[in-house]
């Protein structure tokens, strides 16, 4: 019985993360250059989590579950645009 329960509740937690909506891309500056690792603060209007570029220019910030609507992402806290966000969902961030 012991095993059939911690089955369950592993099939569970995993199912719950694969539910999590996300969105990730590319952060380039306006002239065109990728961003340096953690030199931009990329966030959104869904919710206060924050994703900064890796040393490759990408980022991505996990909503921790479902989201399905259209939210604003901001760079350094001006508007880069809206997408709308239903599961793993690319949007590339121009900041200015």
């Amino acid at each position: 019985m012991r095993l059939s329960v911690c089955v369950f509740v592993a099939v569970l937690l995993m199912s719950g993360a694969a539910l999590a909506d996300s969105i990730y891309g590319s952060c380039r500056n306006s002239a065109g250059e990728r961003c340096i690792k953690s030199n931009h603060r990329i966030s959104t209007s869904w919710n206060s989590t924050k994703g900064y570029p890796d040393s490759s220019g990408n980022y991505e910030i996990d909503f921790g579950g479902t989201v399905d609507q259209t939210v604003t992402v901001y760079c350094d806290g001006d508007r880069a645009g809206t997408v709308r966000v239903d599961g793993r969902t690319r949007f590339d961030v121009v900041c200015e």
